[in-house]
């Protein structure tokens, strides 16, 4: 079971990788010492064996280190992962994934505590990494976009990269909203930026199971990869 919601080329618009900013919230559950999902930006299809695809894309996700068995907060690009702090569960974590190019390289924030900026991981890369989206570029939520089809990075079946936890307060900016407006917004279910009502593209502050429709008025509503797996709906304390 893939439990992953998601917009996909051809059939889907796509933002573009550079620039954007991304918010989401996380509340995190003890899922063992795994490979999991939050965001990803790359390739549906497979990821493991295609060199260029693993030259097009990015995402944000908790990540297992063996050894020695730990999970932390990570940036996944470049065929490598690029940690930050241990992960704490059963708490909240207001995040914000900024990308954008320029000159010298493709730039990649990935600010994991907000609104604590010295939790950050940042990953520079050349100017030609990204150079483009695939012709099956998806953004996704919640569970790898490869897995269902090679097994997954991390080994086992489809599902074996699903995000344990909460997922709330989901934004998509086209452009990369300065600190202040990113911080802004992780903390707000609305919007109240300047910029970023001026460059939403997606906004969902309470995504359901049945109800994954962008409220910014832009049309872009996502979808389940397969409607038979929904995540459940959480009505409980946290």
């Amino acid at each position: 079971m893939n439990r992953q919601f998601h917009r996909t080329l051809p059939g889907d618009s796509i933002p573009d990788a550079y620039p954007l900013t991304l918010v989401m919230s996380i509340f995190p559950r003890d899922k063992g010492v795994t490979y999991q999902t939050g965001f990803f930006h790359g390739i549906r299809g497979d990821l493991i064996g295609s060199a260029d695809a693993q030259l097009r894309y990015y995402g944000a996700c908790p990540y297992p280190r063996v050894p020695p068995g730990e999970m932390r907060w990570e940036i996944a690009g470049n065929s490598n992962d690029y940690t930050g702090d241990l992960i704490q569960y059963n708490r909240w974590y207001r995040q914000a994934f900024v990308a954008w190019a320029d000159a010298s390289g493709k730039h990649h924030r990935f600010y994991y505590d907000l609104p604590d900026l010295s939790k950050v991981i940042a990953l520079d890369l050349p100017t030609s990494y990204f150079p483009s989206n695939t012709s099956t570029q998806t953004l996704v939520f919640g569970d790898a976009p490869w897995d269902h089809v090679t097994g997954g990075a991390g080994g086992g079946g489809p599902g074996s990269e699903q995000l344990k936890g909460l997922l709330r307060r989901l934004k998509v900016f086209t452009t990369r909203l300065s600190v202040a407006d990113m911080v802004s917004e992780a903390l707000s279910d609305d919007l109240v930026t300047a910029s970023g009502a001026s460059s939403i593209w997606y906004l969902n502050a309470n995504p359901r199971p049945d109800d994954l429709t962008d409220k910014s008025g832009r049309g872009h509503h996502f979808r389940w990869l397969d409607d038979r797996f929904r995540a459940n709906l959480y009505t409980g304390p946290g």
